[in-house]
């Protein structure tokens, strides 16, 4: 079994090193954000992802904080259409939570504009409202280790 245990460990460094190279976590940000949807209502239900905090709605992941912004989740056509309104003013950009990790149901609202509080409700309804459209997400089924 010392091959068994020597891949596990490989698989562990393999992780560390890709979640290092994700994007930066800003916790200041997090804690304001954090701050912001328990304020406002939002029975988000906060999770470990990319290396720091998100928050999940009706199962999908809402929103979170890191080094250029909060990201929210929108689906793929809105994320277009608000890059093509508002890419070039630079309130906002694709999420790339990691080198070549485009996710293209999400965007990120930079600092400056989500220190706009009318502004950063305005996109977190809009991505609540995408969720609670969308059927409640099943948890994953973990496979089963066999034995031997």
């Amino acid at each position: 079994m010392p091959g068994h245990i020597e891949s596990c460990n490989a698989a562990g460094q393999a992780e560390n090193e890709r979640m290092s190279k994700m994007m930066a976590y800003d916790p200041e940000l997090g804690e304001w954000l954090e701050q912001r949807l328990s304020e406002w209502g939002y029975p988000a239900e906060c999770k470990h992802m990319f290396g720091h905090q998100s928050w999940l709605l009706n199962g999908y992941m809402f929103t979170g904080a890191n080094e250029l912004g909060i990201f929210v989740h929108l689906g793929e056509d809105a994320v277009q259409t608000a890059l093509g309104d508002n890419a070039s003013a630079g309130d906002v950009a694709s999420f790339e939570p990691g080198p070549g990790m485009t996710m293209k149901d999400y965007l990120v609202v930079t600092k400056q504009v989500c220190s706009d509080e009318t502004t950063l409700r305005r996109w977190l309804a809009q991505s609540s409202d995408y969720l609670v459209s969308l059927p409640p997400k099943q948890p994953k089924k973990r496979k089963k280790k066999s034995a031997g």
